[in-house]
């Protein structure tokens, strides 16, 4: 699969896996995150290492460095010092890309219970967008865009470090994610935040649409989505979920 490099409103965008800027993506999160997000104008991205997924955070290093035999009655081995250099340099990679700002969406437009209770924490919404308005309402040039879809195999690349960020075991396949990355355009750049970081963003750029948790009421945010729809006239069109739960 190639890199591709595409323009969105002068913002230069690496894209991983073909897709069309329209495309719609969807994020569950909690409401306390969305509000936050809302009240700072910005969007949290977190760092990589910090998802539950093994792939994300460390590299398979029985498979990277496999245990040799040694003894008095083995023979000895050649050493591949070339290839153990390859390998010390693609494990210091894997070592930094913990850190890469990432936004994990998913390609699902139709709700779905399963994200609702895991990614939402039961009480949260869900913003819809398309990939063009989101990396168009970044208000940074801090950071270039790294964005495509994620694949699904319980196989490592070990001779690729790119295809490894956009891979996850086949058990979250029902995802079908959509994933950004934030890469520094320059050595300046410094995250003070251990666990990711509020980028800022036009919210209004964004224009979501935004639907409530099944398992919440919407009277129980309406007071403080009031408060901030001078700010985000979206948030007049706040919809009801159409999954039904007996609360």
């Amino acid at each position: 699969m190639e890199n591709n490099t595409e323009s969105c409103e002068r913002r230069i965008y690496y894209v991983y896996s073909h897709f069309a800027p329209d495309t719609k993506i969807c994020m569950y999160l909690p409401c306390r995150y969305f509000l936050s997000d809302l009240d700072k104008g910005g969007l949290y991205f977190t760092k990589r290492k910090g998802f539950i997924d093994i792939r994300e955070n460390e590299l398979p290093i029985g498979i990277l460095f496999p245990i040799s035999a040694v003894g008095e009655n083995v023979p000895p081995q050649q050493v591949d010092n070339k290839e153990t250099q390859r390998r010390i340099e693609l494990f210091r990679k894997y070592s930094s890309c913990g850190e890469l700002l990432t936004s994990c969406w998913t390609l699902r437009e139709e709700e779905n219970y399963f994200m609702w209770y895991v990614y939402a924490h039961k009480f949260g919404v869900r913003i819809m967008t398309t990939i063009e308005r989101l990396v168009t309402s970044i208000r940074t040039n801090d950071y270039e865009v790294y964005c495509g879809k994620i694949m699904y195999s319980n196989r490592f690349d070990l001779n690729h470090l790119e295809p490894n960020l956009f891979t996850k075991q086949t058990y979250y396949s029902d995802e079908r994610e959509f994933r950004f990355f934030l890469l520094p355009t320059n050595d300046m750049v410094k995250e003070e935040d251990e666990d990711g970081l509020s980028i800022p963003f036009d919210w209004n750029a964004l224009e979501p649409e935004v639907l409530l948790s099944p398992f919440l009421a919407k009277s129980c945010l309406s007071e403080k989505l009031q408060e901030l729809e001078s700010r985000y006239n979206f948030l007049k069109n706040v919809k009801p979920s159409k999954i039904k739960i007996k609360l």
